[in-house]
């Protein structure tokens, strides 16, 4: 990294995440976070650290993707990780191409036209004649007509937001082929309009029946367009950070392998709840409670209460390495949702072998189990099973519920 271009990351840096950035003696560190940054000439992917990946970027990358569409995040919601080969391409280049071929789809089906207004001097009628505008302009030459009249048109404000975020995308595409896919969308729309747009611009647009399967790609448009900075040393340069919280990202994903894998046999899985406070004051409640991951049973019995942790642990230790708040935390889980079982879910490593690592009795005159599990991402991606919890299945209520 040239000092040019770490002055321009140091500028770009207020507008980031907070703790993405940590700056050391010639060197810069990046926090909890993945995605992409760039600023000037330069791009930076920022993959995450999974068990086997240090030498495979490609896997890493496909990893990724795959767990953001499993945790709902909506720039990915319609990769297909088999179809954009994704050893072939930059990470910003993986949105792009994505969001090239889901509008390439919708302009094979038809594109937006919409009515708009257009004022004219004309030699014939055409709408409706305007009065103001024929004394300002053909006072003298009776021979032309100045009309107002509706034009079912391909430059509205719907297509004008698309070819902006487009040309945003044809500037920051990294390879190729994102170039490519974004220039022929662009050379379609060469009769709309070129016009700067904001993202607050592209979510206000209406959207009726008729243009109804556009919504979700303008949606995208938006995030994507909230993740530009203008950098106003460069001269008004783009800048880019579009960056995930690995730390959500690991719990969104966990939640929606856990909907997947324990979801079953008529337990339900409900991600962030169910909330419940702690304690009171007088009438208040106070101390809200809102765990990962709950399992119920039918009757909504709290089977289970699990949190997923993007953190490293050491099997090679007694307690794993476990932070005391974390362990406290689950106790009072326990506690309050009335559950003999709950778990820490971290992901695996050379340090964390993929499985059930530990458990823990707690003394706490319940009998409760805390379970320490490291999980395989690449494996859960594939379709494995999250393992259930050993020798009290779910559906015992004898091992769910406290006497």
């Amino acid at each position: 990294m040239t000092r040019t271009q770490a002055a321009a990351l140091a500028r770009l840096e207020p507008a980031l995440p907070k703790g993405v950035l940590a700056w050391c003696h010639h060197s810069v560190c990046f926090g909890a976070f993945c995605g992409v940054v760039q600023a000037g000439d330069l791009t930076i992917e920022i993959l995450p650290k999974l068990q086997g990946s240090l030498d495979d970027p490609d896997g890493t990358r496909r990893c990724l993707v795959a767990m953001l569409r499993l945790a709902g995040e909506r720039l990915a919601a319609t990769i297909d990780v088999a179809d954009l080969a994704l050893h072939q391409h930059h990470l910003l280049d993986v949105f792009i191409l994505d969001f090239c071929r889901r509008t390439t789809t919708l302009l094979h089906r038809g594109p937006i036209r919409r009515y708009v207004d257009e004022e004219e001097n004309l030699t014939k009628l055409r709408g409706r004649l305007h009065l103001p505008g024929q004394m300002r302009h053909n006072l003298v030459n009776q021979a032309r007509l100045y009309c107002r009249y509706d034009e079912f048109s391909l430059d509205n404000a719907h297509n004008r937001a698309l070819k902006h975020a487009l040309r945003v995308m044809l500037d920051l595409a990294v390879g190729g082929a994102a170039r490519r896919e974004a220039n022929v969308l662009l050379r379609r729309l060469e009769d709309v309009a070129a016009m700067k747009v904001r993202a607050e611009d592209v979510e206000a647009l209406p959207f009726d029946r008729t243009i109804a399967p556009w919504q979700p790609l303008f949606t995208r448009a938006a995030a994507f367009l909230r993740n530009l900075h203008p950098d106003v040393a460069a001269g008004g340069a783009a800048s880019f950070g579009l960056l995930f919280d690995m730390n959500r990202l690991f719990e969104a994903f966990v939640a929606a392998v856990a909907a997947r894998d324990w979801g079953r046999e008529g337990r339900r899985v409900v991600a962030q709840g169910p909330q419940r406070y702690f304690a009171a004051h007088g009438d208040a409640s106070v101390f809200r409670m809102r765990p990962d991951i709950a399992v119920l049973d039918r009757e909504d019995h709290v089977l289970l209460v699990a949190d997923a942790k993007w953190k490293a642990v050491d099997a090679g230790l007694a307690d794993l390495g476990l932070a005391q708040g974390d362990v406290y935390q689950l106790a009072a889980y326990a506690a309050r949702y009335d559950c003999q079982q709950v778990a820490l879910l971290y992901p695996s490593s050379p340090a964390m072998p993929a499985g059930l690592m530990r458990r823990y009795a707690l003394k706490d005159g319940h009998g409760t189990d805390l379970l320490a599990y490291g999980l395989d991402l690449p494996a859960l991606i594939a379709g494995e099973r999250l393992p259930l919890p050993p020798h009290r299945p779910f559906g015992n209520r004898a091992y769910a519920t406290k006497t």
